[in-house]
């Protein structure tokens, strides 16, 4: 899928957003008013005959730390532990595996774990508050993939921003940094980069030649004043 270079950008800034949006529930709130298409899973409830979307309510601010955390354990690209997560972090994110789908009917049945898949205690608890409040509260997750009789491949359809930034993420992982300076999750534009923005580059730059100078200037500054002194002594006795 082709998009437009303001597309990509949009998408990329919103995953960002995502990554660094911080636990409590005004920046969650925040973010659901400038990025309401970044919800990643549909969520309704029907109690009274018309359907409720939940997306980004009140209830499902522990299940967007558990996405975001996920997100931000990937990104991070250290060791992923599957214990603490999901297997197949990919597809948890990309919305292709069952896992939240199987939490969601263990959490309903009280019932801790299936025999057959592991997923996080803090996935399985996120469950069980939606349903607390939602006790008819469903997932809506549409067919993700498409066969194509005439070209003989698959398509995957994208049915949120979540996904469709995640999806361009998945193709160039690459990009996934973590600023060394002020520790913000980021998108890098170019292979080399390093740093979030000129802000943190800069700063680290003038902090790197600070611990230079102060390493190499202190013998310096002894070697000049020493230089300094003998010069004085010299043109002293050129005088007498």
């Amino acid at each position: 899928m082709r998009l437009a270079p303001s597309q990509k950008e949009r998408l990329r800034k919103g995953l960002e957003r995502f990554a660094n949006c911080r636990d409590s529930i005004e920046d969650y709130q925040a973010l659901s008013r400038g990025w309401s298409s970044y919800w990643p899973v549909d969520i309704l409830s029907d109690p009274s005959g018309q359907t409720t979307h939940l997306a980004w309510h009140p209830v499902c601010h522990r299940l967007f730390l558990f996405y975001r955390d996920c997100l931000r354990a990937l990104w991070n690209g250290k060791r992923y532990d599957e214990k603490r997560w999901v297997p197949g972090p990919e597809d948890f994110l990309m919305g292709l595996s069952r896992t939240l789908e199987i939490c969601f009917e263990d959490a309903r049945k009280n019932l801790r774990q299936s025999p057959w898949l592991s997923y996080s205690e803090e996935l399985f608890e996120a469950c069980r508050v939606i349903l607390e409040r939602f006790s008819d509260a469903s997932l809506h997750i549409p067919v993700r993939l498409t066969a194509h009789w005439d070209r003989g491949d698959f398509s995957l359809r994208q049915h949120n921003d979540f996904q469709r930034a995640f999806y361009f993420l998945l193709r160039q992982s690459w990009r996934a940094r973590v600023c060394p300076s002020c520790k913000v999750f980021f998108l890098a534009r170019k292979p080399k980069q390093t740093f979030c923005g000129t802000g943190c580059s800069g700063a680290n730059r003038l902090a790197s030649k600070r611990r230079w100078w102060n390493r190499v200037g202190t013998e310096r500054r002894k070697k000049m004043r020493e230089h300094g002194t003998l010069e004085r002594n010299r043109r002293k006795r050129k005088s007498r």
